[in-house]
């Protein structure tokens, strides 16, 4: 189980992401460093795209993100979500095996995404990729435009 420290504030980020009205394109959760490691807290919430987000992650950690996508298909808009884990290479191993027992309650708490990224690079979170993959998951890959800030 995990618990969270502001859980009102990490529910009401991921509402935020999920409200087409609100300016608040992902929402980014972590462990409380130096706490149990089954606690989760609000490490922050933005406008931009993933690029942005992924400024805010470090390598020390486990991080959980829901991410806000337009997809724009001729005069149609829908709303995509990807869900992703980083874990850093310098996440405490301890922290490291217990996250797998941890993957029901994250994804009951981000459900529903259409997609999702696990990975130990940054790299492999990017706008670019988040993208690509929402594309290849509904099947309109190379006929969408996406719509996000380059910031």
């Amino acid at each position: 189980s995990v618990a969270c420290a502001d859980e009102d504030a990490i529910r009401q980020a991921i509402a935020d992401v999920r409200n087409n009205d609100a300016p608040t394109t992902w929402a980014l959760v972590s462990y409380v460093a130096g706490a149990k490691p089954d606690t989760l807290t609000l490490v922050g919430t933005g406008a931009g795209n993933a690029d942005e987000m992924m400024g805010s992650v470090d390598e020390s950690n486990v991080f959980y993100a829901l991410t806000r996508h337009v997809e724009r298909i001729d005069n149609s808009e829908t709303i995509k979500f990807a869900h992703a884990r980083f874990c850093g290479s310098k996440t405490p191993r301890m922290l490291k095996a217990r996250i797998g027992t941890h993957t029901g309650a994250i994804h009951e708490l981000f459900h529903p995404f259409h997609v999702e990224v696990v990975t130990e690079d940054q790299e492999d979170i990017t706008e670019a990729i988040l993208v690509d993959k929402i594309g290849q998951a509904s099947g309109t890959r190379s006929n969408v435009c996406l719509l996000y800030t380059s910031d």
